[in-house]
């Protein structure tokens, strides 16, 4: 991992993961231990701080990779660290990633909000 990276605060959509990532209790599945067990090993690598469920509507960057995966019918990875080609795919991705991030932020500012499922990483 680079060395910049760090401390991170996950969100996501899934309570499922979420709840399996801070208990550190890999899925039952089989199928699913190799993931989790990348995911984990990612998290503990970039210092992951905490774990917050954010609903799909407000997490527009996933449903954004989502519907691109969907569309172009494969799949692909984005490093924030070398330019993309200047296409509206990253451009409208962009865009939610800054819209997601500020709305994350406010939700964290607002001392009487109880949104969001954090938990012990």
């Amino acid at each position: 991992m680079h060395k910049s990276w760090g401390p991170v605060h996950v969100v996501g959509d899934d309570t499922e993961i979420l709840r399996q990532q801070t208990s550190r209790r890999p899925p039952r599945a089989a199928t699913l231990r190799d993931t989790f067990w990348k995911i984990r090993r990612t998290a503990d690598a970039t210092v992951v701080v905490s774990w917050a469920q954010q609903n799909r509507d407000q997490n527009r960057t996933a449903d954004g990779f989502m519907r691109l995966a969907r569309t172009t019918e494969r799949s692909m990875e984005c490093y924030a660290a070398i330019p993309q080609q200047s296409s509206t795919k990253w451009a409208y991705l962009a865009d939610r990633l800054q819209e997601d991030v500020a709305q994350w932020i406010a939700v964290r500012e607002t001392p009487s909000s109880s949104e969001g499922a954090e938990g012990p990483v």
